[in-house]
């Protein structure tokens, strides 16, 4: 009965070394698209969530403002938004923790409080009442608007 070769040995842990390689920058940047996605997708969720709230009490969640661009952090409302408000109805599930991006930064919300259809954000002017952005790694923004 033959036997493995030490040299056989090392050759096919060479190979399953390179296969590694190969594959592990496609794992990183799968990751860094989902953890993208994840951010997208709870900002529209964050901005459906204030719409509904301005449309069932016609004002929006708005506390702590800044006076400098009428923007706050999301922890900041996301209590009015999950059912602590006047008619007690959860516009959106939140956490019980503070809701951070999968890069463990926060939400931004801008709201538009003359109601002329243009919320500003920190990099320019979203269409609507509400817009939200986070930053991702990188320098790159996410903004979603209603």
């Amino acid at each position: 009965m033959k036997k493995f070769t030490l040299i056989e040995l090392l050759v096919v842990i060479g190979i399953i070394g390179i296969l590694i390689g190969i594959l592990l920058p496609a794992i990183s940047s799968a990751i860094k698209e989902g953890k993208k996605t994840s951010a997208e997708a709870d900002l529209k969720l964050i901005v459906t969530g204030c719409q509904a709230y301005y449309q069932d009490l016609q004002y929006l969640p708005y506390s702590h403002p800044n006076p400098l661009n009428n923007t706050v952090d999301f922890k900041d409302i996301q209590h009015n938004i999950g059912g602590d408000n006047p008619r007690n109805r959860e516009y959106m599930a939140v956490p019980d923790e503070d809701m951070l991006n999968p890069w463990d930064g926060a939400y931004m919300v801008g709201f538009d409080l003359l109601y002329q259809h243009s919320a500003e954000t920190p990099y320019g002017t979203a269409p609507g009442n509400i817009g939200a952005w986070t930053e991702v790694p990188g320098g790159q923004i996410l903004i979603s608007w209603e």
